[in-house]
């Protein structure tokens, strides 16, 4: 049989607002319907309002009846315009008491729901059977292949056209058509794969999803996937509506009822319509660039989402719409490989493959090799894993390789242009799409916006408020303004290690801030008062260090880094010698008990070179400052010039505290230099001046010292008995960090008298003391000195484990020489004999090079190692081998010894593995 359904569009509305006027005019509609049906052999089984349900034997009769149906209700019925929609399906259907049943019943019915007022759509099958016969004046437009509500197998729909019938209409109310699908992607999908399930999950459990992030993170091409894998989850279909050059409230409607094929009725309002064509269906309807119709946006999703109970919204915007029951997820960058990683393993990061994989549209050959992995991945991290970012550098490897790219980020708004013409402008290009951004923001969120271009990295909220504060920005707005960035994609957030927010800008975005901020002649204020607020955390930083919470204070050293950075870049640069002095006097003790010597050192002296001008009190906390980093990177000599000057600034102010440090500091240099003599006077000085002012922990940090100085002698009884009386002022003032150098001190000089089961316990406590307060020359100290242990304890794969560990410490030792007595270590144990020469040359020169001599241990066990080597080498060849190695750079040599390390251990895990089988 043929069905043909019909129903008069809007009739909810025309009852609504004619309902006496629709009694009569529905009466002449029915009497007209059924007169054609009757004539033309149809029979109706079934009417439901202002609906028909005809069945027809001929396909031809049902198409003609179709048509007289339109034509007899094109006008005015009883003064009433009652719009007619037609479908027509041929099946098989099953008569029972008068009625019909069946599939073929249930898709004439949809697929009468799928047209607009005035328009007839027949099935493929329908078609077939009119065969080359259809009406009179009538023709087949080919609509392409549907998917109908509720129906699992789609359907090939064709519309009816006849000379006195509409022949323009919108698309079908169909769950898909061909102009209603997903965008179709012409370059593959990359990784993304967690944040596809993640997005997945959301969507199911939630009905409004909003997906943001910065301009180019991707939230576009992640909506799309994950909507194209959940068809599955809505019956109903998919809907995509891009919203990105709609700007107003009503153009809003009318785009998205379009995704539905709904036009107006009557005088129905559009989005009522919307509502009832949507009503109960499971629909998903993706809501694409909603930022810059944020209001209007959140409005029509809170009605579609009240009225449509089974509707889930999955929208992308740079910042969240604010709908009740919203889920953010903020999208984030593609995930990026450290910089010194191999090329197999690179590839195993999105980031890469995006760039890769695009990199290879511009240039098909284009690899990943040993020679330009560095540079890839530099690109990638400059880059910040944004994916518009990385397709835009990707697509310069037609003309440029990845070292020219990374030469030229310093310019990348130049040279990240796009080379696609069908990019909406605003995709264009890097810049275009940071300024699309920031032209959302309103005249206070671009204040703040720029000034926080200031920072070089994370920064807390304090450090915002302090630093952008100022003129006609209240310190009160900041954490609003920096709340409502965040929101809008402008700022990210990150944790810190003690759990608190912290906020940064994009590489790019950061770079676009402080153009900005340029432009508004506020660099070098706002550069000031950054400058003064890190002064004013150095001196906060000095202070806790010094009342014992070392480890809170190198915490937050290390958060800040950037930023100290960034304020002595500009206080050095802008001659601000105070100031610059201010953070390098509040540093310098982190510097070196960190390691960060060579830094230190740097930043002194860019600051003494200037011939500054400095109060008494900052020169002398400068002066410490550059003695101890100088004496940490071998340079003990200058460095006792530095505390001598120091020590007289002390006694010129009178301040018997600051006095005690610079001797004890002083003492310390001569000690390295070798004078031990000369260092006990000053030791003495140092500690009565303590024991006056009744400071037990600075006092055992003095006696440590003049431990240490017995144990470079050789006197290890005397240093233990030393450094046991540091540890018992360091636990009468409960102080982590003497507790700690004591008890390694102790370790160190049971070790070197060769009472190994002694000292272990010792120097096992004490790297992990060190470790809980993230002193690494510390926990570096621990590994060398424990690695001797087990030398000596007749266990040496123990020790080269140790010893790697030594010398793969993210921070350096306390001495220049304690890396190079790692590497002679190493030359003591591994089989490889003429690699163990190159170790004892290179730790040989390094010694020679040094104003201070090692300590008598170092220097006895380096003797017994060459003449190992020369006894079971050649002269010639050992002397080749010494020479190869005091040509070696410091970087070089520790690559050295740390290969020979890791190949000894993989040759003794291959035997004991053998000895295991």
């Amino acid at each position: 049989m043929t069905f043909l359904f019909t129903d008069i569009v809007g009739s909810t509305a025309l009852w609504d607002q004619h309902p006496e006027a629709m009694t009569d005019a529905l009466a002449e509609h029915d009497k007209r319907i059924g007169n054609i049906v009757d004539r033309l052999g149809g029979y109706v089984f079934t009417t439901a309002g202002d609906s028909f349900a005809v069945a027809f034997e001929s396909a031809t009769a049902a198409l003609t009846s179709a048509v007289e149906i339109l034509l007899a209700t094109r006008n005015p019925v009883k003064g009433l315009d009652l719009p007619v929609r037609i479908g027509v399906h041929t099946g098989t259907a099953t008569l029972r008491n008068g009625d019909y049943f069946g599939g073929a019943v249930n898709r004439a019915a949809r697929i009468s729901a799928s047209a607009h007022a005035h328009q007839i759509v027949v099935s493929q099958p329908t078609v077939d059977q009119l065969g080359a016969d259809p009406p009179d004046d009538v023709s087949l437009l080919d609509l392409g292949i549907h998917r109908l509500r509720g129906l699992a197998e789609p359907a090939h729909l064709h519309q009816v056209r006849h000379p006195e019938l509409p022949a323009e209409h919108p698309r079908l109310r169909t769950v898909e058509g061909p102009d209603d699908t997903l965008p179709v992607q012409l370059t593959s999908f990359v990784g993304r794969s967690r944040e596809v399930t993640d997005v997945g999950d959301l969507v199911r459990k939630n009905r409004m999803v909003t997906l943001s992030g910065a301009g180019g993170a991707g939230k576009t091409r992640l909506a799309v996937r994950v909507a194209t894998q959940m068809v599955a989850d809505f019956p109903d279909g998919l809907r995509m509506a891009e919203l990105g050059a709609v700007g107003d409230a009503d153009v809003l409607v009318e785009e998205v009822a379009q995704r539905f094929g709904v036009t107006p009725v009557g005088g129905e309002p559009l989005l009522t319509t919307l509502t009832e064509t949507i009503g109960a269906q499971q629909v998903l309807l993706v809501l694409d660039n909603c930022e810059q119709i944020v209001g209007p946006v959140a409005g029509l999703c809170r009605n579609l989402l009240i009225r449509c109970p089974q509707l889930h919204v999955l929208a992308t915007s740079r910042q969240r719409l604010g709908v009740t029951g919203e889920v953010v997820y903020r999208v984030p960058s593609l995930a990026l490989p450290d910089p010194d990683i191999e090329p197999g393993a690179a590839m195993a990061y999105d980031a890469i493959r995006l760039f890769v994989e695009r990199a290879r549209l511009a240039e098909h050959a284009f690899e990943v090799t040993d020679d330009n992995v560095r540079h890839v991945v530099a690109i990638c991290r400059h880059l910040d894993g944004i994916p518009l970012a990385l397709e835009l550098a990707a697509a310069r490897i037609r003309s440029m390789s990845p070292a020219q790219i990374v030469q030229r980020l310093g310019q990348r708004f130049r040279l990240l242009t796009g080379a696609d013409r069908t990019a909406t402008p605003r995709q264009e290009t890097l810049l275009s799409t940071i300024e699309w951004s920031h032209d959302l923001l309103d005249e206070a969120e671009r204040t703040l916006f720029r000034r926080l271009g200031v920072f070089s990295g994370d920064f807390p909220l304090e450090a915002a408020e302090a630093a952008c504060a100022g003129d006609d920005l209240d310190e009160f707005d900041v954490l609003d303004l920096i709340a409502a960035l965040v929101d809008k994609s402008m700022v990210a957030t990150g944790q810190g290690t003690d759990a608190a927010t912290r906020y940064y800008l994009l590489e790019s975005i950061r770079e676009f801030a402080a153009g900005r901020l340029d432009d508004a002649a506020e660099t070098a204020t706002l550069r000031e008062r950054h400058a003064e607020h890190f002064a004013h955390c150095a001196e906060t930083l000095q202070a806790m260090q010094r009342a014992g919470e070392l480890a809170e204070a190198l915490r937050r050293l290390d958060a800040d880094e950037a930023e100290y950075r960034g304020a002595l870049r500009f206080s050095t640069g802008t001659r601000r010698h105070e100031l610059a002095g201010r953070i390098i006097g509040g540093l310098g003790y982190l510097w070196y008990t960190a390691g960060l010597y060579r830094e230190g050192c740097d930043w002194c002296r860019a600051l003494l070179d200037d011939d500054p001008v400095l109060s008494d009190e900052i020169r002398a906390g400068v002066l410490h400052s550059y003695a101890s980093v100088l004496s940490g990177d071998g340079h003990a000599d200058r460095a006792i010039e530095l505390s001598v000057e120091q020590v007289a600034i002390r006694r010129r102010l009178g301040d018997p505290e600051r006095l005690a440090a610079a001797l004890n500091n002083l003492g310390n240099h001569i000690v390295d230099m070798g004078d031990l003599e000369a260092s006990s006077a000053v030791f003495d000085e140092a500690a009565e001046l303590y024991r006056e002012l009744g400071r037990s922990a600075e006092l055992a940090l003095v006696y440590c010292s003049l431990g240490y100085g017995q144990l470079v002698r050789g006197d290890y009884g005397d240093a233990e008995a030393t450094y046991r009386e540091a540890l018992a002022h360091a636990r009468d003032a409960d102080h982590p960090m003497s507790i700690a150098v004591s008890m390694s001190g102790i370790g160190q000089s049971l070790t070197y008298a060769c009472r190994g089961d002694a000292a272990r316990p010792h120097l096992v406590e004490a790297r992990e003391r060190f470790a809980e307060l993230n002193v690494y020359p510390g926990v570096v100290t621990g590994d060398t000195m424990l690695g001797l242990v087990d030398r000596d304890d007749d266990d040496p794969v123990a020790a080269a484990r140790h010893w790697l560990s030594a010398l793969n410490s993210p921070g350096r030792p306390w001495t220049e020489d304690e890396t190079y007595s790692v590497l002679q270590y190493a030359a003591s144990i591994i089989d490889d004999l003429p690699t163990a020469a190159v170790l004892v040359g290179a730790a040989t020169a390094a010694y020679d090079a040094m104003a201070a001599r090692p300590p008598a241990y170092v220097v006895a066990d380096l003797a017994a190692t060459r003449t190992r080597l020369v006894a079971e080498l050649s002269t010639d060849e050992f002397g080749t081998q010494l020479r190869a190695g005091g040509r070696r750079t410091k970087d070089e040599a520790i690559a050295t010894g740390t290969a020979a390390l890791e190949a000894y251990l993989a040759a003794a895990e291959r035997t004991e593995t053998s000895h295991a089988d």
